[in-house]
């Protein structure tokens, strides 16, 4: 492929029309989103509304260059449709100065690592607030340029992976999951209950911390997403509460938070861990259904309701769950064959949600992939 290098300022020409700004005339203002995710078309205000700046008539399909935030990639292409709207002079908007050159297959080059990465040297400052990038500057930036023909199949290509990486996974589908899930848990509501307190029992072996000693503490996610594990520090980093001994396979709950569902199950990986005594820690004491079971039952739409109404207060902070109240609230018993069907069936909306999860970091990375692969044969 013959290659060119050649200047931003050679191929592409900064166009723009002042507007005379009508205080009481509706406009559609544009902001550019870092990290190539394209333009932000704002609700229409007036005039008077839009910020003290000078504005300029956006021309569609051009280039648009964030002056302030062009070293983290606020870059965009503005497509044929986007007409009437209008931009400040924090933008520069660029078009093709010869016919040769596609703006697309700029955009996509300056997005990519290499190009980002020009950007960012010609936006010099000692902060994020202060890195401007010159009209100057930028149209001095060399970039490649190969042959009309290789500029538009590169600019199809990678527009493909981009509406492919943004297609995503549905919207609804965590909506689904969701109402699948509690589905499956509803059909325990009707069964037998039981008192937490009749089947568990706390167990915090409290600690005699030594100044010698280093601890790992631990914290406990909101919306059952499992234990936070700390690096391990002094007791001079710890906090001025009681500390205890963390149980492997027990059931624990944070008392500021169990309203939003922190609470997990700890494993046999969990040991020499330690909690405060802002977590409470049970273990089976007799017959009732399994940790588990309580676990996916306490996340569950009555199980935390349950739980918010146990942990009273009249801010987040103050919402504290009592030993005695969790102790008294009931849980579901229903039979061992049940607890482990409803179990084993949200175990696989879980999974299915951690792979949904894994699929969409993995397709946000994949436009950044391509570029990266693509300019790397040209630079």
């Amino acid at each position: 492929m013959n290659v060119r290098y050649v200047r931003v300022g050679d191929v592409l020409r900064l166009e723009r029309r002042l507007l005379d700004i009508d205080p009481a005339a509706y406009y559609s203002a544009i902001g550019v989103r870092s990290f190539a995710k394209g333009l932000i078309r704002y609700p229409s205000c007036t005039g008077a509304e839009l910020s003290k700046m000078r504005y300029y008539e956006l021309p569609p399909s051009c280039l648009v260059v964030s002056n302030i935030k062009a070293w983290e990639g606020a870059v965009a292409q503005a497509s044929g449709e986007d007409v009437g709207l209008v931009v400040s002079n924090r933008f520069l908007t660029y078009v093709p100065a010869v016919p040769e050159v596609s703006t697309r297959y700029v955009w996509h080059y300056l997005c990519s690592d290499p190009g980002t990465a020009a950007l960012s040297k010609a936006s010099p400052g000692s902060a994020d607030r202060n890195r401007t990038l010159s009209i100057k500057a930028f149209e001095a930036l060399v970039i490649p340029i190969p042959p009309a023909a290789d500029q538009e199949a590169i600019a199809v290509e990678l527009d493909s992976v981009v509406s492919t990486a943004e297609s995503g996974i549905p919207d609804g589908a965590p909506v689904v999951r969701a109402a699948l899930a509690e589905r499956i848990i509803s059909q325990a509501y009707g069964c037998e209950r039981v008192p937490i307190g009749a089947f568990l029992k706390l167990m915090r072996p409290w600690l005699r911390l030594d100044d010698k000693t280093t601890y790992r503490p631990i914290g406990v996610r909101s919306f059952g997403r499992g234990l936070i594990k700390y690096p391990s520090a002094g007791v001079e980093a710890l906090s001025l509460l009681r500390y205890y001994s963390l149980v492997p396979n027990s059931l624990v709950v944070s008392n500021i938070k169990a309203w939003e569902g922190a609470i997990t199950l700890t494993t046999n990986n969990d040991v020499g861990l330690i909690a405060s005594n802002r977590f409470l820690c049970y273990q089976p004491s007799g017959e009732g259904p399994s940790l588990q079971f309580v676990l996916r039952y306490l996340l569950s739409r009555e199980g935390l309701q349950a739980l918010g109404k146990a942990s009273p207060g009249s801010a987040d902070r103050n919402r504290t769950l009592g030993i005695d109240p969790f102790e008294k609230l009931d849980v579901p018993f229903p039979s061992a064959q049940m607890q482990r069907k409803i179990v084993s069936s949200l175990d696989v909306i879980d999974a299915l949600g951690a792979q949904e999860r894994r699929k969409q970091q993995l397709l946000a990375a994949l436009p950044q992939a391509a570029r990266n692969e693509v300019f790397s044969k040209l630079v």
